[in-house]
């Protein structure tokens, strides 16, 4: 949780509670743990996951778990080497968490149907005071390279302007 205080977190965690009960995404029960990382090439001993939500992919068929890490920033610390340090970190959980027994266990609802872990980053302006062009002055400028994401893994990120724009 860095940059964040757990009082801003809490409200994060209340704002993407809101915004997702509306898609009927479930939420796990377990939220803000660490659990073992178990592939040496990551050099962790753990990742974090925030919140866990979970939906039916309805063209899959298969359930769709999202790793969320919730992030929660001053208009004047969020930049490009955050977002690329929290989607590197997240893609390093992403790719455990769809082989890791133990988050499996802790977070996976009903593996009857399959599923997939994705990664979802929330990003949201806590001071409501960002109002530049997120794509232009950071996802455009994003070197991918840095983050290495495995090409079977999925991230996805809610930045600030869609946060304010859902709630």
């Amino acid at each position: 949780m860095g940059g964040e205080t757990s009082a801003i977190q809490r409200v994060a965690g209340k704002i993407s509670d809101d915004i997702f009960s509306v898609f009927k995404w479930d939420r796990a029960a377990r939220a803000d743990m660490n659990w073992d990382c178990c592939q040496e090439a990551h050099s962790k001993k753990t990742h974090p996951s925030d919140v866990v939500f979970f939906y039916i992919d309805p063209y899959e068929e298969e359930m769709v778990y999202l790793n969320t890490d919730l992030k929660s920033y001053a208009e004047g610390t969020i930049g490009k080497k955050i977002v690329e340090g929290a989607l590197t970190s997240l893609a390093l959980a992403t790719e455990c968490a769809n082989v890791s027994e133990e988050w499996r266990l802790k977070y996976v609802h009903d593996d009857s149907l399959g599923y997939n872990v994705r990664g979802l980053l929330f990003l949201y302006n806590h001071d409501n005071l960002y109002d530049k062009d997120f794509y232009e002055n950071i996802t455009k400028k994003l070197d991918h390279s840095s983050i290495n994401c495995p090409p079977n893994i999925k991230l996805h990120l809610l930045d600030p302007y869609k946060i304010s724009d859902l709630i």
